[in-house]
């Protein structure tokens, strides 16, 4: 499962891995029409309303871009940084990234085998502990699947947002930030495809409040994170269809 963070100002959380689900009929007649007419006549079909329909698989992608990325996961390391970058040009395109891409590192989001679970986010900080810009790390643990790549993708781009939002000294404990992150994994489930599968939620709200929210130690940390820790449980029962442990 997921460790906690370090507060040093080099590092964030890591994530633990999910299974992977085969790939849709329809994905699959989409990707093979992609080799055959290319990425402009598939964007011109969906364009004109095309008769290919799809499930997506995460639904904050665009079809030619989840087809894309799906054969990558399990590729080279180029290959699993090509769908990093599809993933993170779609968020990016639908301004759902929390932070200026300039102030991350290589304005991207990197693939790094020497990552231990999901991600992991760090910080260069100036000489006055501001900080300057922060390294977003993938690593293979987050490829068991598209739409768990692209969570643990927003997961560790907002770990970049509370970093980059504050000085060091200013900087909330790392219950509190997990929390979080957890909470905005969750609350766009819809968006990433894992809402879907009901393991893949009980597993983030596990982690989220066995790990992190009942760890929480300060009262105006807790009062911040209340209301949206409420708002990810009443998703993540709906999504699991049972009874899930919250501890106000």
């Amino acid at each position: 499962m997921r460790t906690p963070d370090f507060d040093a100002p080099a590092h964030d959380a890591k994530r633990a891995a999910v299974r992977d689900r085969a790939p849709s009929r329809p994905a699959e007649v989409l990707l093979d029409y992609q080799r055959t007419a290319g990425n402009a006549a598939v964007g011109e079909m969906i364009r004109r309303g095309g008769a290919l329909q799809r499930t997506p698989e995460v639904p904050g992608m665009s079809a030619v871009a989840e087809s894309a990325a799906k054969p990558l996961l399990a590729g080279s390391a180029a290959d699993k940084q090509k769908a990093i970058d599809q993933v993170f040009a779609e968020l990016l395109k639908n301004r759902r990234v929390p932070v200026h891409a300039h102030k991350l590192d290589g304005g991207k989001v990197h693939y790094d085998a020497s990552v231990s679970g999901e991600g992991l986010t760090t910080t260069d900080y100036d000489a006055n502990d501001r900080p300057r810009k922060c390294r977003v790390a993938m690593g293979d643990d987050a490829f068991s699947s598209l739409p768990w790549l692209y969570s643990s993708i927003i997961h560790e781009l907002q770990h970049a947002q509370q970093r980059l939002a504050v000085n060091l000294a200013n900087l909330a404990s790392s219950p509190m930030r997990e929390t979080e992150s957890y909470c905005v994994e969750i609350l766009r489930s819809g968006e990433t495809g894992v809402q879907s599968d009901a393991a893949k939620m009980e597993d983030l709200w596990t982690r989220l409040h066995d790990t992190y929210w009942i760890n929480i130690t300060d009262a105006k940390e807790k009062k911040r994170m209340e209301a949206q820790v409420k708002r990810a449980h009443a998703v993540a029962e709906k999504a699991t269809g049972k009874k899930l442990t919250f501890t106000p």
